[in-house]
């Protein structure tokens, strides 16, 4: 029989009696040495000697054996006991909440293609947790006019270790890194929001592609104001646009008006309504240049018109947006 097998058949009794048994083992021996009574003395001082050795080698022996089985079941091993923090590196604020649905709100690090790392606030709590910042945009500003390289350049990041959330403007690495299927425009001073639809690779494709698209949304009419070209709004048409419970939200929409016979600004300029990320609408009497009306809603906006030319980085109704993917 393995000795080392011996803790578990004595069993934890055994284990803290192993110096009764010793002792036992003594006077065993003891009592032997009465039968070599009529031998002569050296004889029973051998005798005794060689027992008591034999019996303390033994109970030192499974004293050690149980003390160490002892130490190993109280210290067990880590994946036995909890599990390891996980040290997988995440491509979005998403995968990380999929992981582990308790993460907390703030910076995270995130992985590049290359596995090296960049820090991303992540918003893990509301509209479902899950969120990635991925920029900040205030009304009055030049790093997010509709032709602000900041929509369509690479590596155009600017204040990107800022993650105050109620003011400020910046791009994040994460703009052209992290894939999604929603975006999320959000008015925190006001606490209004728009969620749309969209799957892409990043926002930077989004947006450095010409294309228009339009998307499906949820929006609170009362996120938006609106950028006109006339400050009278004589068709009302920014108020019809602006009272719409879901209007219209695109990717890089542009409408020229008008369209049949190509009028001209003052500065001979085409016309014209755009928005990154929103939506534009024009107005007039049909063929009068001087009450022709452009104006526009959202992120990344610009009127020309009649009355001159116009833009803003967000018409929010507090000058200030988050943009968020998930």
């Amino acid at each position: 029989m393995n000795i080392e097998n011996w803790p578990g058949i004595i069993g934890e009794a055994g284990k803290t009696s192993l110096g009764a048994f010793a002792l036992m083992v003594l006077v065993i021996a003891t009592v032997a040495l009465v039968y070599f009574k009529d031998a002569q003395v050296w004889v029973r001082l051998f005798v005794f000697l060689l027992l008591f050795t034999g019996a303390s080698m033994f109970g030192f022996a499974i004293t050690q054996v149980a003390n160490s089985s002892q130490v190993t079941n109280s210290n067990p091993s880590p994946s036995s006991s909890h599990q390891a923090p996980s040290t997988r590196l995440f491509g979005s604020c998403q995968e990380i909440k999929d992981d582990n649905s308790s993460t907390k709100d703030g910076p995270k690090q995130l992985k590049r293609g290359d596995n090296s790392t960049y820090e991303a606030y992540c918003d893990m709590t509301t509209d479902g947790g899950g969120w990635t910042l991925v920029a900040k945009v205030q009304k009055d500003t030049s790093y997010w006019q509709y032709n602000s390289p900041s929509w369509t350049a690479q590596n155009a990041n600017f204040n990107d270790t800022d993650f105050d959330l109620m003011s400020g403007e910046a791009r994040y690495p994460s703009f052209e890194r992290v894939s999604f299927t929603q975006i999320r425009v959000l008015d925190p001073i006001n606490n209004n929001k728009m969620i749309a639809l969209l799957s892409a690779d990043n926002l930077l494709s989004v947006f450095s592609n010409s294309k228009k698209r339009e998307l499906r949304v949820i929006l609170d009419p009362q996120l938006f104001t609106y950028v006109s070209s006339r400050r009278d709004d004589i068709w009302n048409v920014c108020k019809k646009l602006v009272g719409e419970p879901n209007p219209r939200i695109r990717i890089n929409d542009e409408e020229n008006y008008p369209l049949d016979d190509g009028a001209k600004s003052d500065n001979g300029q085409v016309a014209r309504a755009q928005a990154r990320l929103g939506t534009v609408r024009h107005g007039s009497n049909g063929y009068a240049w001087a009450t022709t009306n452009d104006c526009a809603i959202g992120l990344g906006v610009s009127t020309y018109g009649f009355g001159g030319s116009k833009g803003a980085g967000t018409t929010a109704q507090s000058g200030f947006s988050t943009l968020w993917v998930r």
